[in-house]
C-alpha cells in the first residue's frame, strides 16, 4: 500500500498590472478632499499574508514576491502584470505488508517550486512592444493589398451567387430554401477557387 499526502500546496499569485492602481483610482475618483482620505487601494498580498499564518516558508515566499513585484523590471519592457510562486510540498509514505505483517515502511519528502511571470497586455496576454515590432518587421504592402482585393472579390462572388440563385428560384418557400443552399455551396466553392488563383497571382 502507498499513502501519498500533500502537506500543503500553496500558490501565491499577484495581479501586477502596471496600471492596476491607476485603474482602481479611476473607477473611484474622489469628489472632495474627504473622499481622498477615504480612498484606499487594496494590497493584493494582504489576504495571502493572513492565510500564511506566520509560517516561515510562506512568509519567505511572500517576501520574495514583494521583492519581485518591486524590482523585476527590464529596459524597454513593461513590468510584469502577473507573478506567481507555487510550492508543492509532498510527504509520501509507503507501507508494504503481507498477511498482516509489516515488512517495510519508507517515507519521502519532496518539494516542487514553480515561478511564473507574465508581461504584456493583461486582457490579451501579449506584449504590445513585441507585437508592433513584429508587425513592422514582417508585414509587407502586398499583404495588405492582397487582403483588400481578396475581400472585394469574395464579397462580389457571394453577392453574385445570391442574386443568381435567388432570381432563378421557383416553387415558393421550398424553392427559396433550395436556392439559398445552392447559393451557399456555389459561393463557397468559388471562393476556394478564387482564393487559390489570387494567391498564385500575388505571391508566385
Amino acid at each position: 500500500m502507498k499513502f501519498a499526502r500533500a502537506t500543503f500546496t500553496f500558490a501565491l499569485a499577484a495581479l501586477l498590472i502596471s496600471g492596476a492602481t491607476s485603474l482602481y483610482a479611476a473607477k473611484h475618483i474622489p469628489e472632495s478632499k474627504d473622499d481622498v482620505a477615504k480612498t484606499v487601494v487594496p494590497d493584493p498580498l494582504a489576504a495571502a499574508r493572513v492565510a500564511a499564518g506566520g509560517d516561515a516558508l510562506l512568509d519567505a515566499l511572500l517576501t520574495e514576491l514583494d521583492r519581485s513585484r518591486a524590482q523585476l523590471k527590464m529596459d524597454q519592457v513593461a513590468a510584469p502584470y502577473y507573478i506567481e510562486y507555487r510550492l508543492l510540498d509532498l510527504d509520501v509514505r509507503e507501507i508494504v505488508a503481507e498477511f498482516g505483517t509489516l515488512l517495510t515502511t519508507t517515507r519521502g519528502r519532496n518539494r516542487f517550486m514553480n515561478v511564473e511571470a507574465r508581461v504584456g497586455t493583461y486582457k490579451l496576454e501579449f506584449n504590445p512592444v513585441t507585437y508592433v515590432t513584429q508587425t513592422e518587421q514582417y508585414l509587407q504592402t502586398m499583404d495588405v493589398v492582397s487582403g483588400l482585393i481578396k475581400a472585394a472579390v469574395f464579397g462580389f462572388v457571394i453577392a453574385l451567387m445570391g442574386c443568381y440563385h435567388g432570381y432563378h428560384s421557383r416553387g415558393g418557400a421550398e424553392g427559396v430554401g433550395q436556392a439559398t443552399t445552392h447559393a451557399v455551396v456555389s459561393a463557397s466553392i468559388l471562393i476556394l477557387i478564387f482564393n487559390y488563383a489570387l494567391t498564385q497571382a500575388f505571391f508566385s
